[in-house]
């Protein structure tokens, strides 16, 4: 039910399916929302909780976007709450914190951790001297160190990015690329990564995307967890080595602590999600990565009980919110529906589906990542996104 009182108004930078579950999960509160992103075309601007600003236009330069937000903000009272749901995004709110955060209420550290948010070599550096238990990386720094490493990793192994989000607009979308040879990794490697220092190599976890827990959460100003949600991945997309297309609500104390004892290590205030996958060789969760802001799948903890964004909202507005760790309803069920369906297709063809699997799949009982009963502007426009979806990935 929608608040009774007026609420500080938010802005939402960003508007994939991301975006559009923070604007909602703010809208359903009666929160204004402003969403922002760089195509007009993005599902969220079509949400009926995204409304549009004549101050913040949709396409600009950085300094023009500092500027208009600056415009927006300056006669708004209370302060407007800034979100950012894409890693792009981030990046703007990280370089322009100190200026921003005059004009906005915001998380704090967004201006002390410009360097790990977004960077995949300072990430696995920092969680390896707090103690986290990662996959066996390497770091190279230049061709050598590649063909060095080439024979003593594990195969299969992987190579990541340093700046995971300027590689998938190279790469349509990938994450990684997978390497099962020495040779290959030299190859794949010199085709694909020019500068060394800019990557890392990292052997795979084995087993199937049913292995992985996911965490979310939102850590106060004294970095003490306010709200907190764990759920199992189903599926990917791309199928193994992607973000989730089907996940389950489901509590796990052990990775819940696990992520709260590294986040306060860290010191980080707002939101994040973290992603553990469990390996077999050594009975041990490996911290697979951590993402400094809402994720594709957090309409699920809003629908599980445990709304993470709007307990957000409330606690950076100075507002009374009630503490959630181990309050969320198990077997909710999120699905991002067309990747989904390329994803059974995968493994359909692939002969590894189960009957149980393809019933969970054509299910209608779920939070869906965009299709919603209540957003009939988002469900007219989602075949024409599922075209530009598929143009952009394919």
């Amino acid at each position: 039910m929608p608040s009774a009182h007026v609420c500080p108004s938010t802005v939402v930078l960003c508007l994939t399916a991301t975006g559009l579950s923070v604007a909602r999960s703010l809208g359903y509160h009666g929160v204004e929302v402003y969403g922002l992103d760089s195509n007009r075309w993005q599902i969220g601007h079509f949400s009926k909780y995204v409304h549009d600003s004549s101050t913040l236009s949709c396409k600009q330069n950085k300094e023009q976007l500092l500027k208009n937000l600056i415009n927006y903000a300056r006669n708004k009272n209370p302060q407007p709450v800034l979100f950012a749901a894409g890693d792009d995004e981030v990046q703007f709110v990280s370089e322009y914190a100190e200026t921003l955060k005059h004009h906005f209420t915001m998380p704090q550290s967004y201006n002390k951790f410009t360097g790990l948010l977004l960077n995949k070599i300072s990430f696995y550096k920092e969680c390896m001297e707090l103690g986290a238990e990662i996959p066996v990386t390497f770091f190279p720094n230049n061709l050598k160190d590649v063909e060095s490493i080439s024979k003593k990793i594990s195969y299969p192994a992987i190579i990541k990015p340093g700046l995971g989000h300027e590689w998938r607009k190279r790469f349509k979308g990938k994450k990684v690329i997978e390497i099962s040879s020495p040779p290959e990794l030299l190859s794949k490697y010199e085709q694909y990564c020019p500068n060394a220092e800019e990557m890392v190599i990292q052997e795979v976890v084995p087993g199937k995307e049913g292995n992985i827990a996911i965490f979310g959460g939102y850590f106060n100003k004294n970095y003490e967890p306010v709200s907190v949600f764990t759920a199992k991945k189903t599926r990917q997309y791309p199928p193994m080595f992607g973000s989730g297309s089907l996940c389950e609500s489901h509590w796990y104390p052990e990775i819940a602590d696990m992520s709260i004892n590294l986040v306060r290590k860290m010191k980080y205030h707002g939101i994040c999600g973290t992603e553990y996958k469990w390996d077999p060789r050594d009975a041990k969760w490996k911290l697979m990565e951590i993402n400094f802001r809402p994720t594709l799948w957090f309409a699920i903890t809003r629908a599980s009980g445990v709304d993470i964004v709007y307990d957000a909202y409330l606690d950076l507005t100075g507002q009374k919110v009630q503490r959630k760790i181990g309050t969320q309803r198990n077997g909710v069920v999120w699905q991002y529906l067309l990747r989904d369906a390329v994803s059974v297709f995968h493994y359909l063809i692939k002969g590894e589906l189960s009957g149980a699997e393809l019933k969970q799949f054509a299910n209608p009982n779920k939070e869906y990542a965009i299709i919603s009963s209540k957003d009939w502007g988002v469900n007219l426009m989602y075949p024409l996104y599922a075209l530009f979806e598929y143009f952009r990935h394919f």
